[in-house]
């Protein structure tokens, strides 16, 4: 065989193994968009998905108004050394099975049926069905830690039902409920919601302004979306 018409050969043959070898990167199709598998960093350059349950804007407010309080999973009593104020703490103490939520600990513990096992325990109120299903869904999509570009701020309609109800739910219900509410404020209702705007004591706490106890209390501030919405709801007298 002619030595160049070999070479020629060979080299095609070469080429042919490298392209064979070549990987597409891999994907975490579970979350529904193109990020690496297990993102566990912070990631702020992905838009909202509307499937997607994001750790810092549906995870963290519930756990921390829920659960991180004082005598509770805050860093300062650590119950039964679990903390849960922070993503790595959540991940690191929770007994967190990423893509499993029935073998993970957070969830049994919120759905138990015990009173003496429960969480939160009485006589704190139990999570919502939604908040349940929330925590859940997370878990299941891998517990990930990633964050969207917020791209806008809704605040047409606003009214209890629709909005504040459920920014006071995540943000608000775990330690303003029950027999002993924080500060001896309660927001389980609409008059009581109301109430606490009209007298000043909600919207001075939520904009951490001077003189009044920040909230969410161990918690980030609400953005200004959510502070808008709760201003927007005054300034048209409180729809229902």
């Amino acid at each position: 065989m002619n030595k160049h018409l070999l070479q020629l050969i060979l080299g095609f043959i070469i080429l042919i193994g490298i392209s064979a070898c070549k990987h597409e990167p891999t994907t975490n199709t579970v979350l529904g968009t193109n990020l690496p598998n297990n993102p566990t960093d912070t990631t702020n350059n992905i838009p909202c998905d509307s499937d997607i349950v994001y750790f810092n804007r549906d995870i963290l407010p519930l756990l921390i108004s829920n659960c991180a309080y004082t005598g509770c999973h805050d860093a300062a009593t650590a119950k039964e050394e679990i903390v849960l104020n922070s993503y790595a703490n959540v991940m690191r103490t929770g007994g967190i099975v990423p893509f499993n939520a029935g073998n993970s600990k957070i969830y049994k513990k919120v759905i138990d049926t015990d009173p003496k096992d429960v969480m939160p325990p009485a006589p704190k109120q139990k999570l919502t069905t939604q908040q349940i299903e929330t925590l859940a869904k997370w878990i299941n999509q891998g517990a990930s830690n990633i964050q969207c570009n917020y791209t806008g701020c809704d605040t047409t309609n606003v009214n209890y039902t629709g909005q504040i109800s459920s920014l006071i739910s995540a943000n608000c219900l775990g330690c303003h409920s029950g027999s002993a509410p924080g500060g001896n404020i309660s927001l389980t209702n609409y008059a009581e919601v109301k109430s606490a705007i009209q007298q000043g004591k909600l919207l001075g706490a939520i904009e951490h302004s001077s003189g009044f106890s920040a909230m969410p209390k161990g918690g980030q501030k609400l953005d200004e979306c959510k502070i808008t919405i709760f201003k927007k709801w005054q300034a048209l007298n409180y729809p229902q």
